[in-house]
């Protein structure tokens, strides 16, 4: 893509999956080059109708979160590394910190709701994503929340 108010390119790269063994839907992003977005969604066919309000917003989500990441590595704020593999340690770098804030402000945005509670929603049914201990969740959600 390449938009006029944006001061680079970016691609897109969708990877959708059936799964009957999950109960709604699965998804993830991630950059995998310098401007490329990886978005993953598995998702169960037989709700795959009742979420696609979710999965809307999600990508939403998603989109923002690695557009900031893509604005970071523009203006020279972040350099891209091989990230932690311990969750609390890659969920507290202030980059991520800061993308997240963007991706969370966005789906709060789009669903006009409050941003404290689409932060927590997310870290509640997001934790085979985020792998965080609850007292290491309640701390990245302060972080979330105290730099706003």
């Amino acid at each position: 893509y390449q938009f006029i108010n944006l001061p680079f390119g970016f691609s897109i790269e969708l990877f959708i999956e059936i799964d009957n063994d999950i109960e709604k839907y699965k998804m993830n992003g991630q950059i995998v080059e310098n401007d490329v977005i990886q978005i993953i969604i598995r998702f169960n066919p037989k709700t795959l109708k009742n979420n696609f309000y979710n999965i809307i917003g999600e990508l939403n989500e998603i989109v923002a979160h690695e557009l900031e990441h893509l604005y970071q590595y523009f203006r020279g704020e972040h350099k891209y590394k091989t990230p932690p593999n311990d969750s609390f340690k890659y969920y507290t770098q202030p980059h991520e910190i800061k993308a997240q804030r963007a991706g969370f402000r966005r789906i709060a945005k789009l669903r006009k709701l409050p941003f404290n509670g689409v932060v927590s929603e997310w870290f509640d049914t997001h934790r085979d994503i985020h792998g965080l201990t609850e007292n290491e969740q309640e701390i990245v959600i302060n972080e979330i929340l105290d730099r706003k």
